[in-house]
Protein backbone atom coordinates (compact mmCIF):
# COMPACT_ATOMS: atom_id res chain seq x y z
CA UNK A 1 0.00 0.00 0.00
CA UNK A 2 1.45 3.94 -1.10
CA UNK A 3 2.43 6.00 1.94
CA UNK A 4 2.82 3.44 4.16
CA UNK A 5 6.46 4.09 6.44
CA UNK A 6 8.64 1.24 7.83
CA UNK A 7 7.15 0.99 11.48
CA UNK A 8 5.82 -1.81 13.52
CA UNK A 9 2.72 -1.28 12.41
CA UNK A 10 1.25 -1.38 9.22
CA UNK A 11 0.64 3.15 8.75
CA UNK A 12 2.25 4.14 11.81
CA UNK A 13 5.57 5.91 11.22
CA UNK A 14 8.88 5.35 13.26
CA UNK A 15 8.05 8.03 14.66
CA UNK A 16 4.65 6.56 16.04
CA UNK A 17 2.39 9.04 14.41
CA UNK A 18 -0.66 7.37 12.54
CA UNK A 19 -0.28 8.26 8.94
CA UNK A 20 -4.04 9.96 7.96
CA UNK A 21 -5.75 7.74 5.02
CA UNK A 22 -7.90 9.25 2.42
CA UNK A 23 -10.86 6.35 1.41
CA UNK A 24 -12.91 6.31 -1.39
CA UNK A 25 -15.44 3.80 -2.44
CA UNK A 26 -15.01 2.86 -6.16
CA UNK A 27 -18.11 1.38 -7.53
CA UNK A 28 -16.88 0.01 -11.14
CA UNK A 29 -19.79 -2.71 -11.82
CA UNK A 30 -23.20 -3.81 -10.52
CA UNK A 31 -21.57 -6.51 -8.78
CA UNK A 32 -18.40 -4.86 -6.33
CA UNK A 33 -17.25 -2.37 -4.09
CA UNK A 34 -14.21 -1.90 -2.96
CA UNK A 35 -11.81 0.58 -1.25
CA UNK A 36 -8.94 2.19 -2.22
CA UNK A 37 -6.27 3.93 0.19
CA UNK A 38 -4.15 6.90 -0.38
CA UNK A 39 -1.72 8.30 1.83
CA UNK A 40 -1.48 12.46 2.41
CA UNK A 41 0.96 14.15 4.40
CA UNK A 42 -0.81 14.89 7.34
CA UNK A 43 -0.30 12.87 10.76
CA UNK A 44 -2.14 12.40 13.61
CA UNK A 45 -0.62 11.82 16.91
CA UNK A 46 -2.48 9.26 19.13
CA UNK A 47 -2.01 9.21 23.34
CA UNK A 48 0.63 7.18 24.90
CA UNK A 49 0.07 4.78 26.96
CA UNK A 50 1.02 6.30 29.74
CA UNK A 51 -1.59 9.17 28.64
CA UNK A 52 -4.29 7.08 28.46
CA UNK A 53 -3.90 5.49 32.05
CA UNK A 54 -3.03 8.34 34.01
CA UNK A 55 -6.73 9.98 31.95
CA UNK A 56 -8.01 6.75 33.41
CA UNK A 57 -7.00 6.76 36.47
CA UNK A 58 -7.06 10.26 37.63
CA UNK A 59 -10.54 10.62 38.19
CA UNK A 60 -10.10 7.84 40.57
CA UNK A 61 -7.29 8.04 43.38
CA UNK A 62 -9.30 7.08 46.21
CA UNK A 63 -10.07 3.71 44.29
CA UNK A 64 -8.00 0.42 44.44
CA UNK A 65 -6.58 0.36 41.16
CA UNK A 66 -5.01 -2.73 39.30
CA UNK A 67 -4.09 -2.85 35.72
CA UNK A 68 -3.02 -6.19 33.96
CA UNK A 69 -0.62 -6.58 31.08
CA UNK A 70 0.58 -9.94 29.40
CA UNK A 71 4.72 -8.66 29.31
CA UNK A 72 5.73 -11.96 27.35
CA UNK A 73 9.14 -10.82 29.20
CA UNK A 74 9.94 -8.34 31.61
CA UNK A 75 13.42 -7.78 30.91
CA UNK A 76 12.76 -7.12 26.84
CA UNK A 77 9.95 -4.31 27.71
CA UNK A 78 11.33 -3.14 30.59
CA UNK A 79 11.70 0.32 29.10
CA UNK A 80 8.83 0.72 27.90
CA UNK A 81 6.98 -0.24 31.32
CA UNK A 82 9.46 2.08 32.97
CA UNK A 83 8.00 4.65 30.46
CA UNK A 84 4.20 4.22 30.29
CA UNK A 85 3.28 2.66 33.93
CA UNK A 86 4.87 5.80 35.62
CA UNK A 87 0.69 6.59 37.12
CA UNK A 88 0.46 7.71 40.20
CA UNK A 89 -2.99 6.36 40.71
CA UNK A 90 -1.97 3.04 39.70
CA UNK A 91 -1.93 1.04 42.76
CA UNK A 92 -1.55 -2.30 40.97
CA UNK A 93 0.41 -4.06 38.15
CA UNK A 94 -0.31 -7.93 37.55
CA UNK A 95 2.11 -8.71 35.40
CA UNK A 96 1.50 -12.04 33.28
CA UNK A 97 4.50 -13.82 31.15
CA UNK A 98 6.74 -12.24 33.24
CA UNK A 99 9.86 -14.28 31.66
CA UNK A 100 11.64 -13.50 34.98
CA UNK A 101 14.31 -16.55 36.34
CA UNK A 102 15.70 -16.63 39.56
CA UNK A 103 18.90 -15.55 38.01
CA UNK A 104 17.40 -11.80 37.27
CA UNK A 105 17.58 -9.73 40.41
CA UNK A 106 14.30 -7.90 41.07
CA UNK A 107 16.57 -4.70 41.64
CA UNK A 108 17.14 -4.93 37.75
CA UNK A 109 13.47 -4.68 36.86
CA UNK A 110 11.99 -2.58 39.38
CA UNK A 111 9.40 0.31 38.82
CA UNK A 112 9.81 3.22 40.61
CA UNK A 113 7.44 3.60 43.81
CA UNK A 114 6.57 -0.19 43.23
CA UNK A 115 7.77 -3.27 45.20
CA UNK A 116 7.96 -6.41 42.93
CA UNK A 117 6.78 -9.85 43.94
CA UNK A 118 7.49 -13.08 41.80
CA UNK A 119 6.76 -15.99 41.46
CA UNK A 120 9.14 -17.33 38.20
CA UNK A 121 8.59 -20.35 36.28
CA UNK A 122 12.30 -22.08 36.91
CA UNK A 123 12.60 -24.38 33.60
CA UNK A 124 12.17 -24.32 30.30
CA UNK A 125 11.29 -20.48 28.47
CA UNK A 126 8.53 -17.76 28.76
CA UNK A 127 6.14 -18.41 31.73
CA UNK A 128 6.20 -16.54 35.52
CA UNK A 129 3.93 -14.24 36.85
CA UNK A 130 4.57 -11.11 39.11
CA UNK A 131 2.58 -8.33 41.07
CA UNK A 132 4.16 -4.96 41.26
CA UNK A 133 2.80 -3.42 44.39
CA UNK A 134 2.80 -0.58 45.96
CA UNK A 135 5.21 -0.51 49.08
CA UNK A 136 2.53 1.47 51.35
CA UNK A 137 0.29 -1.00 51.15
CA UNK A 138 0.51 -4.74 53.26
CA UNK A 139 -0.07 -7.65 52.06
CA UNK A 140 1.13 -11.30 52.83
CA UNK A 141 1.44 -14.43 50.19
CA UNK A 142 -1.91 -16.44 49.98
CA UNK A 143 -0.79 -19.20 47.75
CA UNK A 144 1.86 -19.36 44.45
CA UNK A 145 2.16 -22.36 41.97
CA UNK A 146 4.36 -24.68 42.53
CA UNK A 147 7.65 -24.43 40.20
CA UNK A 148 8.24 -26.20 38.15
CA UNK A 149 4.63 -25.97 37.57
CA UNK A 150 2.88 -29.72 36.51
CA UNK A 151 1.82 -30.24 33.22
CA UNK A 152 -0.99 -28.79 32.26
CA UNK A 153 -1.11 -26.46 35.44
CA UNK A 154 -1.28 -23.32 35.02
CA UNK A 155 0.91 -20.50 37.33
CA UNK A 156 -0.01 -18.51 39.63
CA UNK A 157 0.43 -15.42 42.62
CA UNK A 158 -2.49 -14.69 45.27
CA UNK A 159 -1.85 -11.90 48.02
CA UNK A 160 -4.13 -10.95 50.50
CA UNK A 161 -3.92 -7.03 51.00
CA UNK A 162 -5.20 -4.61 53.79
CA UNK A 163 -6.43 -1.45 52.30
CA UNK A 164 -7.80 0.52 55.60
CA UNK A 165 -8.50 -2.42 57.37
CA UNK A 166 -10.57 -4.41 54.36
CA UNK A 167 -8.71 -7.36 53.16
CA UNK A 168 -8.92 -8.15 49.55
CA UNK A 169 -7.44 -11.20 47.08
CA UNK A 170 -5.17 -9.75 44.49
CA UNK A 171 -3.73 -12.32 42.12
CA UNK A 172 -2.19 -13.16 38.56
CA UNK A 173 -3.23 -16.35 36.48
CA UNK A 174 -1.31 -17.33 33.25
CA UNK A 175 -2.71 -20.29 31.69
CA UNK A 176 0.14 -21.63 29.64
CA UNK A 177 -2.34 -23.93 27.37
CA UNK A 178 -6.09 -24.42 26.77
CA UNK A 179 -5.58 -27.80 28.18
CA UNK A 180 -5.12 -26.26 31.45
CA UNK A 181 -6.97 -28.12 34.61
CA UNK A 182 -7.89 -25.40 36.93
CA UNK A 183 -8.42 -27.26 39.42
CA UNK A 184 -5.81 -29.34 39.72
CA UNK A 185 -4.19 -29.12 43.39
Amino acid sequence: MEGVEGGLCPGVGQNGLKKKKKLSVNNDSDTESFFTASSNDSFVGFPSLADTLESHFSDVPKNFNVVHINAQSVPAHYTDMLANLDCKNIHAILVSESWLKPCLPSTSYSLPGFQLIRNDRVSGGGGGVAIYLRPQIPFSIVDMSAQPPPQNAGEHLFLEVNLNHVKILLGVYYSPSSRVNFFFR
